[in-house]
């Protein structure tokens, strides 16, 4: 068992609360974990070739995925997939999967706190795409605050400049959620202007909008800062595949 564990601590790497599982007695814990772990992979795992054929049939993968046989499996989507899931765990250790993964969910986060504005907030009548220009600028200096104040905050002495160029990009990410907030209406009382009875269908109640879902945008992308550099290496490679994926979607619908 101590060998097992030894094997194991290598294999995730700095993952304390996986190591405080090998750590304690009984063995009860060690074996119950080695059992659940792939359990829970394994059914993780399984509904991805479904996805795949989802996305595929939606014109985001390629049609290779959607391909169905005659027993209605998918045997193709099934292979390819089982293939990459097999590589990514042969050649790419847990602490950087482990990297990969937070960042992705902290970026599905952040999507879904941008989502939130777009659907709740618009550009005015008189500078259409207003509202888009700010969210991307919003993103931008929102990220370079994140990676400053990492190197402000990392470092036993920084220098001058360091501490005004943080201070800056501090004041500039405010500033443009200060923008957002007075310059981009709701779509409520946008609607209440142009029509005297703004209709409320299609509408729902969120709090606090925008404030609270640009904080929420801003605490995930300082969290992205925080990655190492092969963190951050993967996670852009992640978004540039999402965005390949993307216009390949559009060029097949053309």
């Amino acid at each position: 068992m101590g060998s097992l564990r030894a094997d194991f601590e290598r294999f995730i790497g700095d993952n304390k609360p996986l190591t405080m599982i090998f750590s304690h007695p009984p063995f009860a814990k060690q074996i119950g974990e080695l059992i659940v772990l792939p359990l829970v992979v394994l059914v993780t795992i399984m509904a991805q070739p479904r996805l795949n054929y989802t996305m595929a049939i939606d014109g985001v993968l390629p049609a290779v995925l959607s391909k169905v046989d005659e027993e209605g499996n998918l045997k193709a989507g099934t292979k390819i997939a089982g293939v990459i899931m097999i590589a990514i765990a042969t050649l790419i250790p847990f602490s950087y999967l482990d990297d990969l993964i937070s960042s992705g969910i902290l970026i599905a986060f952040t999507i879904t706190d941008m989502s939130v504005i777009l659907v709740r907030q618009t550009s005015p009548l008189d500078n259409p795409c207003l509202l888009e220009r700010m969210l991307a600028a919003f993103l931008v200096v929102s990220l370079l605050s994140g990676f400053l104040l990492r190197s402000w905050l990392s470092l036993e002495t920084t220098g001058e400049g360091v501490r005004f160029m943080t201070l800056l990009s501090c004041a500039s990410t405010l500033f443009v959620g200060n923008r957002i907030r007075t310059d981009c209406p709701s779509k409520r009382s946008l609607m209440g202007e142009l029509y005297n009875d703004a209709p409320d269908e299609g509408l729902f109640l969120t709090p606090f909008v925008p404030i609270l879902p640009l904080c929420g945008c801003f605490v995930n992308l300082y969290l992205i800062s925080q990655l190492e550099p092969i963190g951050l290496a993967m996670i852009s490679g992640y978004v540039g595949l999402a965005i390949g994926a993307h216009f390949y979607n559009l060029h097949q619908r053309k």
